[in-house]
């Protein structure tokens, strides 16, 4: 290149200052052309698309008023600087029931009076897989005590999984129809003759669902008193009895030992 040209200028400005200035006006137009506002930096150009650049740019996703049925996720979009990307999924734990746990639908020494001691129900004369309201249901808990004095006074009974609303509500009408004191027990107990039978009183608030009736039976030769109450109280079912001398008043009535178990069930289904 010779010195002339070099040293040649252009309203004023020598060619490498008009070379310089006509790159500038090139980026300059591109940058407006473009639609969008950006600031030249030493790492490029920054700001934000508009119109015409906007349309070459994918458009940030929204996420529908209604959650996915299947599988139930959430939306999560990532950006980057002046670009959208698709969403992603991330899935949302579908929620699950938790198993009803009845190990603590029953009564303990401790809910008893003194005097009491844990005894077998066969001790009774019954067979807990006899009692299972003809085995429609599952057999939760079974529990017996037997007064270890001279008293004679005992308290048994067992407990139900009812987990179904339909079930829950075909156990409470038949609550209403039930003979508490079958023809089954009859024969369990050898009772000779049932000499009383009513409807047992003091029962109100017990469970959701109650009914309770008293029992006098002569049993080889002797007057015995059975207290018999069954119950719902969410899915536990329950059969209570407490037997002792017809002639006796029971340390422990049967109406309050239904109450403690109820609590019991309470707990457990609420905790």
């Amino acid at each position: 290149m010779s010195r002339a040209l070099r040293h040649r200028r252009y309203f004023g400005m020598s060619c490498f200052q008009v070379a310089f200035l006509a790159v500038l006006t090139l980026l300059t137009f591109g940058v407006v052309l473009g639609g969008g506002y950006y600031v030249l930096s030493d790492s490029g150009l920054i700001g934000e698309p508009r119109d015409l650049l906007a349309a070459y740019i994918p458009p940030t996703a929204t996420t529908s008023p209604e959650s996915p049925k299947s599988p139930s996720a959430t939306t999560t979009p990532k950006a980057t600087e002046g670009v959208a990307l698709p969403p992603t999924w991330t899935p949302t734990p579908t929620h699950t029931e938790v198993p009803i746990d009845p190990s603590g639908w029953l009564l303990s020494l401790d809910d008893l009076t003194a005097g009491f001691e844990e005894v077998p129900m066969e001790e009774f004369g019954f067979n807990a897989d006899g009692l299972i309201f003809g085995g429609e249901y599952p057999l939760a808990t079974v529990f017996s005590f037997l007064r270890s004095d001279d008293e004679f006074e005992g308290i048994f009974g067992f407990t139900i999984l009812i987990e179904e609303p339909a079930d829950q509500a075909a156990f409470d009408a038949n609550l209403q129809e039930l003979d508490l004191f079958s023809e089954d027990m009859r024969t369990d107990l050898s009772a000779e003759e049932i000499f009383d039978q009513r409807q047992l009183s003091g029962i109100s608030g017990i469970g959701d669902a109650s009914t309770g009736v008293t029992v006098g039976a002569k049993i080889e030769d002797v007057d015995f008193r059975l207290d018999i109450i069954s119950f719902r109280r969410g899915a536990a079912g329950v059969f209570l009895v407490a037997i002792y001398l017809d002639e006796d008043t029971p340390v422990l009535p049967v109406q309050d030992a239904a109450r403690t178990l109820d609590s019991h069930i309470l707990r457990s289904l609420t905790s």
